[in-house]
């Protein structure tokens, strides 16, 4: 929690499958949550993907940068199933470009990869 938002992150590897853009089934109880929290407000929303650094090689997606941004749609399409209205929801993705640590070990990677939606505070940039 910031001043301008909270912050809600999720680990890659607990919404999707390595290198999928598909929401796992054992994501959707979590997400539930989130849209039943978002309903009730009538905040901004920005949904961010990230990854690691790895390459795509021979991967559904040419970039982790089109898999992040992919990933970040999945999850809007589902909020928006769950009663979140379209026009408080913006996706970005930012493949491996902004990681919270060094891509030198699995652990980190893991760590880089994930999905973090923003609920704006109203008055924010005011």
């Amino acid at each position: 929690i910031t001043t301008s938002r909270i912050k809600l992150t999720f680990a890659s590897p607990v919404l999707f499958a390595s290198g999928s853009a598909a929401l796992k089934e054992s994501a959707m109880a979590a997400l539930d949550q989130v849209a039943k929290s978002l309903i009730k407000m009538d905040n901004q929303v920005t949904v961010e993907g990230h990854t690691d650094a790895a390459r795509m090689i021979g991967k559904k997606f040419t970039s982790n940068r089109q898999l992040s941004l992919i990933r970040s749609f999945s999850v809007i399409d589902y909020l928006i199933k769950g009663g979140v209205p379209p026009g408080r929801l913006t996706a970005y993705g930012y493949g491996e470009f902004r990681p919270i640590l060094p891509n030198t070990s699995e652990e980190n990677r893991g760590q880089n990869r994930r999905i973090e939606i923003d609920i704006l505070r109203k008055d924010a940039g005011k």
